[in-house]
């Protein structure tokens, strides 16, 4: 669970980080890889904001939904963490993790 929440802070923190060496295209090895996770950075970003500008949503759709209990959940997961929770609880929150990413992973082709 840790290293959940430590890899998604990273992924936001770092989303706009400059590219490593001379960019050569198409982008191969370490500065593909890099771009491939600063995008990942910068949709989860996309997540957030998305999240906080409709938090008070009284009847979300199907996708606002899904991005609400995403943020949610991550948000119930950095607070399990910061809390050193080894409890149930927190195996619970990582299966909930798990089937929210499941469901984004699945939305894709819809």
């Amino acid at each position: 669970m840790t290293v959940f929440v430590q890899d998604f802070a990273n992924a936001t923190l770092h989303q706009n980080d400059p590219i490593v060496g001379t960019v050569v295209l198409p982008l191969q090895g370490e500065q593909l890889y890099q771009t491939q996770l600063q995008n990942f950075g910068k949709g989860l970003q996309s997540f957030y904001d998305a999240a906080a500008a409709n938090a008070n949503t009284p009847n979300p759709g199907k996708w606002l939904d899904l991005i609400l209990r995403s943020i949610r959940d991550t948000n119930l997961a950095k607070q399990v963490v910061a809390n050193h929770d080894t409890s149930p609880k927190c195996l619970a929150l990582a299966k909930v993790l798990a089937k929210d990413a499941l469901e984004i992973l699945n939305s894709v082709d819809q």
